[in-house]
């Protein structure tokens, strides 16, 4: 089972509270790229989602790798998702054997290229959307994927929340278990982990921004819906996430973006769940 999990951030844009949040206005916020990993008593660390590597942003091209520092990106080396292993797991980058993808887009997968001995999880819908796609993909860094050859391992009929309360399990003894929420990719998938004591966290990737726009009254900013492949399906992939967390309210969600917990991560460290 997984003893121990970590959030932590791989970098940050400042833009526009209103991209985030409705409502939310002009003034600055730092949106943060947040991934997670967890220690598994057996398999070692596992890892969820994987905005950078060492190269930081150049995943997208120097050209426009550049052109989002100079407009605000921060990303350091040590923010990347190989030393954040290093120091929150004690493991090195190679012993990372799992690699749980909620979706393809560029800011979750420019760690992938040097992570050469994972295992990488991604929903069928998801990798036949990319790998079907002809001519430039909006969002989808290519390079990041186009290595990963025979380590990539789709998987499919992945129920969605409210089908069923478990999940499709992935690693075979319940730590890791896979549900569809799609709309913001064709195959976007959110992961329900459990823990060694019990406990169960979600990590929602993008199925929103927020966790406030699943746990609260939060509605969807401007960059959310203008990504989003399906504003009819991010609603229901919200509308299910949300009762079933009304029916486990233990769970604990995470997402990639939510700003409270990207400033804790950002001013703090990474946050140990």
């Amino acid at each position: 089972m997984i003893e121990s999990f970590y959030l932590f951030h791989c970098g940050f844009m400042p833009v526009p509270a209103f991209m985030i949040s409705a409502g939310g206005g002009m003034r600055r916020v730092r949106l943060p790229l947040l991934a997670a990993v967890g220690l598994h008593s057996e398999l070692g660390p596992l890892l969820f989602d994987a905005p950078y590597g060492p190269n930081g942003p150049r995943n997208l091209g120097g050209v426009i790798g550049g052109a989002m520092r100079l407009f605000g990106m921060r990303f350091e080396p040590e923010w990347a998702v190989t030393e954040r292993v290093r120091v929150l797991t004690g493991c090195t980058p190679e012993e990372v054997a799992h690699v749980f993808m909620t979706h393809l887009h560029y800011d979750h997968t420019g760690g992938l290229p040097f992570l050469h001995a994972a295992r990488c999880h991604v929903h069928r819908p998801e990798w036949a959307f990319v790998e079907n796609s002809r001519g430039p993909l909006l969002g989808f860094a290519r390079g990041d994927l186009r290595g990963l050859g025979e380590r990539v391992a789709t998987y499919e009929d992945a129920p969605r929340f409210g089908e069923d309360a478990i999940g499709l399990d992935l690693l075979g003894d319940g730590s890791v278990c896979a549900f569809a929420t799609p709309g913001h990719s064709p195959g976007h998938a959110s992961y329900r982990i459990k823990m060694a004591d019990g406990r169960h966290i979600i990590f929602g990737g993008d199925v929103a921004f927020a966790t406030a726009q699943i746990l609260g009254d939060g509605t969807l900013g401007s960059m959310a819906r203008n990504v989003a492949i399906s504003m009819e399906e991010v609603q229901r992939s919200i509308d299910e996430l949300r009762a079933h967390l009304g029916q486990n309210p233990t769970d604990v969600l995470l997402t990639s973006h939510d700003l409270q917990l990207g400033e804790r991560c950002i001013n703090e460290g990474p946050i140990a769940i």
